[in-house]
């Protein structure tokens, strides 16, 4: 069912707040790995740092797209490699006050680098009117969706 793109992209947009640690799924050659990161956000779009020589960086090297996942939320998207922290100033204001010890430790490093996530499809999976459901977020067709999750199989009382 078809369901209003603002109400649930602001609704997104509150849980998401300015910054939060989400598990990064990178996929490549064959091998998926999943790591937490700390994530500011830009609107919908979400970016990191690291540095250019990490297992996430080559894996999106050869395979842009990615997802991330935090509590009931999960994004799937396409990576960009945007540059160096001090190079990306609203990054670099972001991150250095929403995530001062990482900034601190990491961002001076010749070889760091920052990752922009431009979602595609945001799910978010919730109760409505007590049944689970998923709300989708289609970003690209800028529509929105509600399905609700079928309970199949026998109750079983304990």
């Amino acid at each position: 069912m078809e369901i209003s793109y603002e109400a649930l992209e602001q609704e997104i947009l509150a849980k998401l707040g300015e910054s939060a640690v989400m598990a990064l799924a990178t996929c490549a050659g064959g091998r998926v790995t999943a790591r937490n990161m700390s994530f500011v956000f830009n609107g919908l779009k979400a970016a990191f740092q690291t540095s250019a020589a990490s297992m996430k960086i080559s894996q999106i090297r050869e395979n842009l797209r990615v997802a991330l996942c935090m509590e009931n939320i999960q994004i799937e998207g396409t990576a960009a490699i945007l540059g160096h922290p001090y190079d990306i100033p609203w990054f670099r204001e972001k991150y250095s006050r929403l995530h001062q010890g990482s900034f601190e430790t990491y961002s001076w490093l010749d070889d760091e680098c920052v990752v922009e996530v431009e979602p595609t499809l945001i799910s978010l999976w919730k109760y409505s009117d007590g049944r689970p459901a998923i709300e989708r977020l289609s970003v690209a067709e800028k529509k929105a969706f509600r399905d609700e999750v079928p309970l199949v199989g026998t109750r079983r009382d304990r």
